[in-house]
């Protein structure tokens, strides 16, 4: 007899069962009340193969990648499992070196055209990015998930905050600001249609000449960046699977840069059903997603809660920004559309 403490658990038994019926005649005693994601219901009961098998029909209609969602969503260490792979141990046989101009560039065996570029920004240069998608990219003229919402202010939360004098006032605005989810860059997205739309507003120079700079360094040649997003995920927040296939031209790589709290980010095939490689992202850390992968199905299921970065903070914009951020932490993805 087997038993099972964790709704976990439960998924990685009967897996194993629809893979090869390893545990074909065995009792399963489920010894929680509690379900997968409070859908599927176990009671403190004996459970025989038979019964597995219309349960099967069930997770058998998971692919790999939900799988894989639901491992790390309900893991107690995630960073800890051992398939992740993490860049500070290079030794990981699925890195290897990338050939081009720039040290310390990574690609990955198990997904192609996936390349990594671990601590490529310091603390130091963190906490200026942040402070720049806090006063700058998630403000006018750009647009966020609170313009649906909320009536804001033409000259945006950042500036209202700057110019209250109010103890009270202030942490209402700061309270706002720690609800946008996402700020749109350059050519807009719609999140309805999943489509570009005909708004656009021009992309800081200083995100141009980043990106460019280092497409060139990785050999991807004439790299225009003409549409971003910002992502500002709170402790608890998680990116379903998806694919970006939205550009008209899909030749060209996707960059993808993290500041702040660490995550698990999972990337697989152009199916679902492909095998998924967990990958330990840091802040500082950047991910490009290029050939094969830029069509690859890619979530973040969990955010990491490690002590945040404590560095050195130079003047008073960049302390809001950090009291803002707090323990969550912040995606900025450029891509070229045409």
């Amino acid at each position: 007899m087997i038993r099972l403490k964790e709704p976990a658990d439960y998924i990685v038994i009967v897996a194993h069962y629809i893979c090869d019926r390893n545990y074909a005649g065995l009792d399963l005693l489920f010894l929680t009340q509690s379900s997968v994601d409070n859908k599927y219901p176990m009671s403190a009961t004996t459970t025989t193969a038979s019964e597995i098998n219309k349960k099967e029909k069930i997770i058998s209609m998971e692919t790999a990648f939900r799988l894989a969602e639901r491992r790390f969503k309900a893991s107690h260490c995630p960073s800890s499992e051992a398939d992740v792979l993490d860049t500070s141990n290079l030794h990981d046989v699925r890195l290897a070196p990338y050939p081009c101009s720039l040290p310390g560039v990574y690609s990955v065996s198990a997904v192609p055209g996936l390349l990594l570029l671990p601590s490529y920004l310091t603390v130091e240069d963190q906490v200026e990015w942040i402070t720049d998608c806090y006063q700058s990219y998630t403000q006018p003229p750009f647009l966020t998930n609170l313009h649906a919402h909320e009536s804001l202010p033409e000259t945006g939360l950042w500036a209202l905050l700057k110019a209250s004098q109010e103890e009270q006032e202030r942490e209402q605005i700061l309270k706002r600001l720690r609800k946008v989810r996402w700020a749109t860059i350059g050519q807009h997205y719609d999140w309805s249609s999943k489509l570009y739309t005909s708004i656009a507003h021009a992309i800081p120079p200083k995100l141009v000449h980043f990106f460019s700079a280092l497409a060139e360094e990785l050999g991807f040649k004439n790299y225009r960046p003409e549409a971003g997003i910002v992502n500002c995920y709170q402790p608890k927040d998680t990116l379903s699977g998806h694919v970006d296939n939205a550009e008209t031209s899909l030749e060209h790589p996707l960059f993808s840069l993290s500041l702040g709290a660490s995550c698990i980010f999972l990337i697989g095939g152009q199916s679902k059903e492909d095998a998924v490689t967990p990958v330990l992202l840091r802040g500082g850390d950047v991910l490009v997603m290029s050939g094969e992968a830029r069509l690859s199905y890619h979530g973040v299921p969990r955010i990491l809660s490690p002590p945040p970065i404590s560095p050195l903070l130079h003047n008073e914009d960049q302390r809001l920004a950090m009291e803002i951020l707090g323990r969550g932490r912040l995606n900025l993805n450029i891509r070229q559309i045409h």
